[in-house]
Formats: C-alpha cells, sequence, structure tokens
C-alpha cells in the first residue's frame, strides 16, 4: 500500500498502524524508516490493543512500550491513538489525541455492565403450547419437562442470526418477566418456558437482548462475544433505527 498512499501524501490524513504486538496488521517497528514522509501533525500514530480487556496481561505494557518507541522515533511530531473501548476503561492514562470507543457504544462489554445494551433484537409469540410431565420439545427431544408446562413459541431462529448452539435455560424477556429457552433453536423458532408468566398470549414480544435485558447475559452463557451476536443478525430481520 506504500506507493499508492504516498501518491496521497499530501492531500489525504493517514492513519498509520504500528504492529506493537497484536501481530495481525500493522507497521512493524523494523520497517518504521519508510513511513517517514507521513509524520506530520495532521497524521495519527495508531496500534490496537490485544489484551485491553485483560489488564493485569504482560502484552499490554509491551505494547504500550513498544508504541512509545515508535513515537519518539519519528520526533513525536505526530498524532496517537492507542484505546479501544476496553482500553480507554482499563488504561484511561493512554487517551492521548484520539480514542477508539467500538463496541462499548453498544453496552457489549461484560465487565462493565454499567454500559447499557444499545440494540434491542425481539420477535413476538406465535404459538403457546401446553405440555404434561415428561413431554419433550423441538428437535432431538434433549429437554423433558418436569411439569405441566406453557412453552411459547417465538418466530425467530438461526436463519435470522440466534444462535442455533444456544443453551437451555439462556433467558429472554417476555411482559417484563424473564423466561429460559428450552430446546434447540431451529431455523425459524426458539421454544420459551413462559409457565410462570400467567399473562403471557399470543402476540406478546420476546426480547433476546435490549437495554433492559443485557446482550451480555447470552453471549456469556453461551461462550460467545456480544459482537458475534450483533453481527450474526441475519437480513432478513426487520430493521429499526430510532434518534435517542
Amino acid at each position: 500500500q506504500l506507493p499508492l498512499a504516498t501518491q496521497y501524501k499530501n492531500t489525504l490524513i493517514f492513519w498509520l498502524k504500528i504492529n506493537t504486538g497484536m501481530n495481525r496488521l500493522g507497521i512493524s517497528m523494523d520497517e518504521l524508516s519508510q513511513f517517514e514522509l507521513f509524520i506530520k501533525d495532521s497524521n495519527v500514530l495508531m496500534t490496537h490493543l490485544a489484551c485491553a480487556d485483560r489488564p493485569a496481561d504482560e502484552l499490554n505494557a509491551t505494547q504500550f512500550k513498544n508504541f512509545e518507541n515508535a513515537w519518539n522515533y519519528f520526533g513525536k511530531n505526530i498524532q496517537r491513538s492507542i484505546l479501544n473501548s476496553s482500553g480507554i476503561l482499563n488504561f484511561s492514562e493512554y487517551a492521548h489525541d484520539w480514542i477508539r470507543v467500538g463496541i462499548g457504544m453498544y453496552g457489549g462489554l461484560p465487565d462493565f455492565p454499567e454500559l447499557k445494551t444499545a440494540m434491542t433484537f425481539r420477535s413476538q409469540i406465535i404459538s403457546i403450547q401446553s405440555l404434561g410431565v415428561n413431554e419433550r420439545i423441538g428437535y432431538g427431544g434433549r429437554i423433558k419437562v418436569n411439569r405441566n408446562s406453557k412453552i411459547a413459541i417465538v418466530y425467530c431462529g438461526y436463519a435470522d442470526g440466534f444462535p442455533q448452539t444456544t443453551r437451555d435455560g439462556t433467558y429472554v424477556r417476555v411482559n417484563n418477566d424473564m423466561a429460559p429457552i428450552i430446546g434447540r433453536v431451529s431455523m425459524d423458532l426458539i421454544s420459551v418456558d413462559v409457565t410462570e408468566i400467567a399473562d403471557c398470549t399470543i402476540g406478546d414480544w420476546c426480547e433476546f437482548w435490549s437495554p433492559e435485558l443485557s446482550i451480555n447475559s447470552n453471549s456469556t452463557n453461551n461462550n460467545l462475544i456480544s459482537y458475534e451476536l450483533m453481527t450474526k443478525i441475519s437480513p432478513r430481520v426487520k430493521r429499526q433505527y430510532l434518534n435517542v
């Protein structure tokens, strides 16, 4: 990319990414001399922290040190950006000129529950099933109820981006009450035990995550990350964007 970038060095603003230890992308420490043409006040020297969500990890100190060395090499005549969402919350002393909030804006950090989930993912109940003791539900019949149960069938599934691997007992929110998913998630349907929700009926909304039900509850329970849940939502899901 360097020959292409050089053509625009006087007309565009560049962010130069330094590989300080994450080892995915970026300029290596022994390549710095090739980029001296881009060192000016309008450009930004940046890196990306690999372990910002684990403050005690020794890689954080290594990356901060490598970045400082790169900045000093260039004579400090360039702006700086190091911190992602977790970095902002755990290493605020390295805020410098720019911070990159990212997933923090959407409430997707499980270690910071005070950040509310910005996205609501929901669908409606399209059927109510009454099950007797020892009856089973869904593909494979992996769940056998141990009481007379009321099961809500929600119109959503892995075709909509809700993980097929979701574990039994993952909570959703129905009529302001919490209720567990039971049985295997199918292409279009999710089964939810609403036995304890007396007024639950067809047409009611079921929230999978929302400001009132953190997306991190789902991701943590299923050994996922919030990014994966948010980005998996398929194009067939209707979207509404609200100004708040």
